[in-house]
């Protein structure tokens, strides 16, 4: 099936890298999103030109990956165009791909899963990965590197796998850590990773939320990953559910209660 393009004017944030430019028309990290409606992907590119003239007709390309850093584009999801745009003004391209089509959304898993648990903490469908655009005459490009995942407060971590490509070591931060959340970087065995990863490092990233936190609480935090001097943002976005186990009584009328909560 191949990518539909299509072209819209709506302005979205996420936190990403910096914003680069070419001939007026500047694509801000923070202008790439996507989401997932029934088994389709939809990538939404907000460029605006920020010059005083009109821009000129450029064409793009948009690249997928796997979540994580330092990887190589490798998978073409949608060649597109940006027409000409007045002075300070936005203009969004869409692009549109099969879920099972992009590369796989990273694995995650969960200390709480069973199937004793509330289904409120059911799978959700973002693909958790990586986007590279690029556009216009010259190398400009803008990296998007976002994951989603469900926390079950007091009932132990959750757990997003991520890879990098960097040909050295890595150094890695946090930031963005909402109180009452607790994250850490682990390795394959799930041991705490090494302030600095060697080459190729692949592994876990753990979240977990104290009891006592709301329920749908969305904290969205930043994994700065740092090679050859070039740091790349992984962005996560953790939300708490409910997944203890449904409550049973030994009334008639309480178990007809429990199996419509």
């Amino acid at each position: 099936m191949k990518p539909i393009i299509t072209c819209f004017a709506l302005f979205l944030t996420l936190s990403l890298l910096v914003s680069v430019a070419t001939a007026g028309v500047v694509l801000d990290p923070n202008d790439i999103s996507w989401v997932t409606e029934q088994g389709v992907v939809i990538f939404t590119l907000n460029f605006y030109n920020d010059g005083p003239t009109p821009s000129e007709l450029q064409s793009g390309e948009l690249f997928a990956q796997e979540y994580g850093a330092f990887l190589p584009n490798i998978t073409s999801i949608g060649i597109f165009e940006i027409p000409p745009i007045p002075p300070e003004s936005f203009f969004d391209v869409s692009v549109e791909i099969p879920y099972d089509q992009l590369p796989p959304s990273a694995e995650e898993r969960f200390d709480w899963d069973g199937p004793s648990k509330n289904a409120v903490c059911a799978k959700d469908w973002h693909w958790d990965g990586n986007v590279d655009v690029i556009w216009g005459i010259g190398p400009p490009a803008v990296q998007s590197h976002i994951g989603t995942i469900q926390v079950c407060p007091g009932y132990g971590g959750s757990y997003i796998h991520l890879i990098t490509g960097c040909n050295g070591n890595t150094t890695w931060a946090f930031t963005g850590v909402c109180a009452g959340f607790t994250v850490s970087l682990l390795d394959e065995t799930f041991n705490n990773a090494p302030a600095v990863l060697l080459p190729g490092f692949s592994g876990w990233i753990a979240i977990s939320a104290t009891a006592g936190t709301a329920l749908g609480t969305t904290c969205c935090l930043t994994l700065t990953l740092t090679c050859n001097g070039v740091p790349v943002p992984v962005k996560l976005c953790a939300t708490t559910c409910d997944c203890g186990p449904i409550e049973t009584e030994n009334r008639a009328w309480g178990s007809i209660k429990s199996l419509y909560r």
